[in-house]
């Protein structure tokens, strides 16, 4: 990523870490290739150049979310000078890690350290002990399930994790990515995040003793019951509805928590306020964002751009973020969410991506409803959303948190106990999910049209671990099973209608489909997507006969400049 003029050579060198190529790296024309194949794969986009700078940018963004995993749990870890120190938070899980980020023998942990030096705004990282100034973190924090906000509360439930985020600014110059070795008519550089840009991460959810909470906002447990999501602006409350435990967690992060308790964090409402002159607020050693509520301040105020990003719940937060933001303050939002969750209810997902005008969701030219298409730039006015919605197909964790009354984990879906245990099943179900077996309001809670990316399966454990199997993982994809999908030969990339539900989650409506459902979970994992992100920046085949099946050519986003 290119932070000043002199385009940080000390940061791209560190790239070529990750692991070396087997071949020298794909032709432009190699390139231009597999870019005409995917356009004939995907004859609803109209811009292939378009398509490739969302593939491009994609892993940077992805960087962004995964190092949300590994904000702090205690407000004494949390020092915004050296940010989140990603690869020794990788050993030492319990400060939040979600642990390596390694598959199919490419290891991301440095390119993810990369992204926090960068948002540190010095170079701190061992590889690259040169000092840049290119951003600032301005917060962060990590919230529990009890009044002291402790991690180590007693009691499984009392020390349940809610969820974790940051905020952080860019510097005075433009991110971008240059493009050397692509051929015309894309740019020679593409924007990723202009200068004085602000960025918001979500955590998603982790798997340990103490992430109960989290599975409850999941629906891991039962039918999710829906709740309101009211927005207070200087002329009006806008009520949007959502669900009960995600909504407990979105308000607990943004009001934060007191002071005086035992784990104080600054929430994100007190952060994005604040302005950024006033350095005198605990935990905002940098100051705050300066954003300003719609209907306050001068016209002279600066318009705020801010990107959102978040994986799995963490991208359901970020949702439910960026429609308040967009909703209350002077501020023109980008929301990036990988393999997120259901954050509305249809109802509120169709106002809030609706041609109306309440509909908050835009292209790049302003165009709503159905003409809304994803982007990378920020919409040209305030108030308003553009969105990338990444989807990995084979995966059914989309649905959630409606994934059981959906079908997941009992032949009839209606008799599961988890969702008869809910008050508000017979009253919602049909509503949020629609009639079983056909499901055919659930992709109606989806507030953007999808980016999908399909072509292979992860692997389970150990030998099996390799992408390529098949929905099982017990055998190599085109055994001549049913659920033999893609192609091994490239990375795939459509879009798709709003409404558009991934394969992996269709599936979760059949009897019977428990195991291949579960054999999916593994691609909604980071370290796979990270893996399928960065080989589709390249769209870069397999090397011939390979097993497992890997890359040529380990794409990255960044191009090292000579």
């Amino acid at each position: 990523l290119s932070g000043t003029p002199r385009r940080l050579d000390c940061l791209l060198a560190g790239w070529s870490s990750m692991m070396q190529p087997a071949v020298p790296k794909p032709t432009a024309k190699y390139m231009a290739a597999k870019r005409a194949e995917s356009k004939k794969a995907s004859p609803e986009c109209d811009d292939d150049n378009v398509k490739e700078i969302l593939r491009e940018q994609a892993p940077f963004w992805m960087n962004q979310a995964t190092l949300a995993y590994s904000v702090p749990d205690n407000s004494s870890d949390i020092n915004l000078s050296t940010g989140i120190p990603y690869l020794d938070a990788c050993v030492e899980p319990n400060k939040g890690a979600s642990g390596t980020q390694e598959y199919n023998t490419v290891n991301f942990d440095a390119a993810i350290q990369q992204v926090n030096d960068m948002l540190v705004g010095t170079n701190v990282s061992k590889q690259n002990p040169d000092k840049t100034s290119v951003g600032k973190y301005l917060a962060m924090g990590s919230f529990f399930k009890n009044d002291a906000n402790d991690p180590g509360a007693q009691g499984l439930l009392d020390k349940n994790l809610q969820g974790r985020y940051f905020l952080a600014k860019v510097g005075d110059v433009d991110w971008t990515i240059p493009n050397l070795d692509v051929p015309s008519p894309l740019p020679d550089v593409t924007l990723v995040a202009p200068a004085g840009s602000f960025i918001l991460g979500f955590s998603g959810t982790e798997i340990t003793a103490k992430d109960f909470d989290e599975f409850l906002q999941d629906g891991f447990f039962g039918f999710e019951d829906p709740a309101d999501f009211p927005i207070e602006t200087s002329a009006v409350t806008i009520c949007y509805e959502s669900y009960k435990q995600m909504m407990k967690a979105h308000t607990k992060m943004f009001e934060g928590t007191e002071i005086k308790i035992k784990n104080p964090m600054v929430g994100v409402t007190e952060a994005l306020e604040t302005p950024e002159s006033d350095k005198s607020k605990e935990g905002l050693k940098h100051g705050g964002a300066g954003f300003v509520c719609k209907g306050q301040g001068s016209d002279d105020d600066d318009v705020k751009q801010i990107t959102i990003v978040g994986h799995s719940l963490g991208g359901a937060q970020a949702q439910l973020a960026a429609v308040q933001i967009a909703t209350k303050y002077k501020a023109k939002v980008r929301v990036i969410t990988f393999e997120s969750i259901l954050a509305f209810t249809p109802e509120s997902a169709a106002r809030i991506a609706g041609c109306g005008a309440e509909g908050l969701i835009v292209g790049p030219d302003g165009a709503k409803g159905e003409n809304a298409e994803p982007t990378v730039k920020f919409p040209p006015e305030v108030g308003q959303i553009t969105a990338q919605r990444w989807v990995e197909d084979n995966s059914p964790a989309t649905a959630a948190p409606l994934m059981l009354s959906a079908g997941f984990g009992c032949p009839l879906p209606f008799l599961c106990p988890g969702n008869c245990l809910s008050p508000s099943f017979w009253k919602n179900k049909c509503r949020l999910v629609g009639c079983w077996p056909c499901n055919q309001n659930l992709g109606k809670g989806y507030l953007s049209k999808p980016i999908v990316i399909s072509g292979y399966q992860a692997g389970l454990v150990g030998p099996l671990r390799h992408p390529s199997w098949d929905s099982f993982g017990c055998c190599r994809k085109g055994g001549g099973l049913v659920f033999k999908n893609y192609k091994d030969e490239w990375f795939e990339c459509h879009l798709k209608q709003r409404e558009y539900v991934a394969k992996g989650a269709r599936r979760l409506r059949w009897p019977g489909i428990f195991c291949c459902v579960a054999a999916s979970i593994p691609n909604h994992f980071q370290p796979f997507l990270h893996w399928m992100l960065y080989k589709g920046a390249y769209q870069n085949e397999d090397a011939p006969n390979s097993l497992p099946p890997r890359s040529q050519y380990v794409p990255k986003v960044v191009k090292e400049v000579k």
